[in-house]
């Protein structure tokens, strides 16, 4: 009889554990949060808060000296792998609307050497700012990369998405920013 009840409570457990793992791997990587174009309305978004980040020269910048043009942030890091992998429709984004829209790629774990490495050894042309004393990162509750905010002109969060995006979800907010600035 106890060998029975241990074996139900194993399969429970272990019923309970899949079927966390497979919520946490769907919001995350499968779909859940990087995808769509479901933009918060104007009068329902919140104000984005500033931050004082460095550029590749040492320079601070700060979002509120951004603002009256659309923002794309993305929290990333060298060894994500995720990261890595939307990398590339960032920079697309980045050469089609460039002077339409600031972009910036914000490293929080990792030295200015090793960003410039990478962004270097890659061939990427975005601006990079390093987030060394976790200001941004903190304001935003950052604790897993990637993590990406479209900001309107008006300093406020249009849409956020945690974890990994695609190009299409990028150039569709990218195009939806635009579209509320105009």
């Amino acid at each position: 009889m106890r060998s029975k009840k241990t074996l139900i409570l194993f399969l429970v457990i272990t019923i309970l554990v899949i079927g966390s793992a497979y919520g946490l791997y769907d919001h995350f990587v499968g779909g859940g949060a990087g995808t769509g174009t479901d933009q918060i309305e104007p009068q329902a978004r919140k104000e984005a808060p500033d931050f004082t980040v460095y550029d590749s020269e040492g320079n601070k910048v700060s979002l509120s000296d951004l603002q009256g043009k659309p923002v794309v942030m993305n929290f990333w890091a060298s060894w994500c792998t995720y990261c890595e992998d939307e990398f590339p429709y960032f920079e697309d984004a980045y050469e089609r609307y460039g002077d339409e829209v600031t972009f910036m790629m914000i490293n929080a774990s990792e030295t200015q050497d090793v960003i410039d490495t990478y962004i270097d050894e890659e061939g990427y042309s975005f601006p990079v700012y390093n987030d060394a004393e976790r200001d941004a990162a903190t304001k935003y509750d950052i604790s897993s990369v990637p993590a990406t905010y479209f900001i309107d002109e008006n300093g406020r969060i249009a849409k956020e998405i945690i974890g990994a995006t695609d190009k299409e979800t990028i150039l569709a907010n990218v195009s939806e920013l635009l579209g509320s600035s105009q």
